[in-house]
């Protein structure tokens, strides 16, 4: 999930960005603030970090482009105006997109599909959220980056994870679930060193949590949470030669 501020003077403003959010990208961007001028924009930056900025530039007490002389430039920028004469400058500061109100909802997703990929390949180094699942290889500890910080739990609370697209669905032991910005692949290389088990392109699976395999209908996983998971053909064979191991 990418965080994102919304900057602008308008209340119309704010409300449509929101929600055009609300409606293509419910799943992938949350807002965690809104702001109408650039120091409460800044404020909110400082607080919350964000992935993602929508940024007015003509605004009555100060410029958008004052904000960066105020706060870090750690996130994208997605400047969003009725004035055109400043797209130059807007990509001087490495700004994903321009956009001219009124808004195209085509460009709009265009321009948070932009900056959604460019958020996911920056390196761990550059990332707002704690770095998942690095040094903490001596230890059953990991760190679930959510929209609001990160979740430390215990390898062992992890029954399954389930595949979004570009996103994972981390289920738990207390029956709890969490969607996190990480592909299926990404969260099985970062859990390599632990007993999981990609039993199904869609699934991977707590080898510990396994309470029942079922060869009918193809093949199925029943977990401790009493899930049902289907497996495919590697999937079942890996399976076998762990039930075999015994």
């Amino acid at each position: 999930m990418c965080n994102t501020v919304i900057i602008d003077d308008e209340q119309s403003g704010r409300q449509m960005l929101q929600a055009l959010i609300e409606k293509y990208f419910a799943q992938q961007v949350n807002v965690v603030a809104t702001a109408e001028s650039v120091a409460q924009g800044a404020e909110a930056i400082r607080h919350h970090q964000p992935d993602l900025v929508f940024l007015d530039i003509e605004m009555p007490e100060a410029s958008g482009f004052e904000l960066f002389d105020r706060v870090k430039l750690s996130f994208e920028v997605i400047f969003v105006t009725a004035f055109s004469e400043y797209a130059i400058k807007a990509f001087k500061v490495n700004a994903i997109d321009y956009l001219l109100k009124p808004l195209d909802a085509t460009e709009f997703r265009l321009a948070v599909n932009k900056a959604i990929s460019r958020i996911k390949e920056k390196s761990p180094a550059q990332a707002p959220l704690v770095e998942w699942l690095k040094g903490f290889s001596k230890s059953s500890k990991i760190g679930l980056p959510l929209s609001d910080g990160s979740l430390f739990i215990d390898v062992n609370e992890i029954v399954r994870c389930e595949s979004s697209s570009n996103y994972t669905n981390i289920y738990l032991d207390d029956g709890k679930h969490y969607l996190i910005c990480r592909t299926l692949k990404e969260v099985e290389e970062s859990l390599s060193g632990y007993k999981f088990l990609r039993v199904h392109r869609s699934h991977l699976i707590n080898v510990n949590k396994v309470s029942m395999f079922s060869k009918n209908d193809g093949g199925m996983i029943i977990l401790s949470d009493h899930s049902k998971v289907p497996i495919n053909r590697q999937g079942r064979e890996a399976i076998e030669n762990l039930l075999n191991s015994f």
